[in-house]
């Protein structure tokens, strides 16, 4: 596991745990602490954070493969199934 430098853990600690945002290398990332995702996605046992993180990393890949809708197709079907107008 990569280690947190003294002055990104400083900048995150600055921001009560984060998320804060860095710009290195032409991208950008978000740090936060584990306590701040933890509040942030309502997680609370350990098992809820691997889980919840597990979520988070399937999610990602199928972002990778293109396998995602645009939003305004999501919301059309779901009207749709549910008698709804958009």
């Amino acid at each position: 596991m990569p280690e947190l430098t003294p002055e990104l853990r400083a900048a995150v600690d600055d921001v009560q745990g984060g998320p804060l945002f860095v710009e290195a290398e032409g991208s950008t990332y978000i740090v936060m602490s584990v306590d701040a995702y933890r509040s942030l996605a309502g997680v609370e046992s350990d098992e809820d954070l691997a889980d919840s993180v597990a979520h988070l990393q399937a999610a990602m890949e199928q972002v990778r493969r293109g396998d995602t809708q645009p939003l305004d197709t999501v919301l059309d079907e779901i009207a749709a199934r549910h008698g709804l107008s958009r």
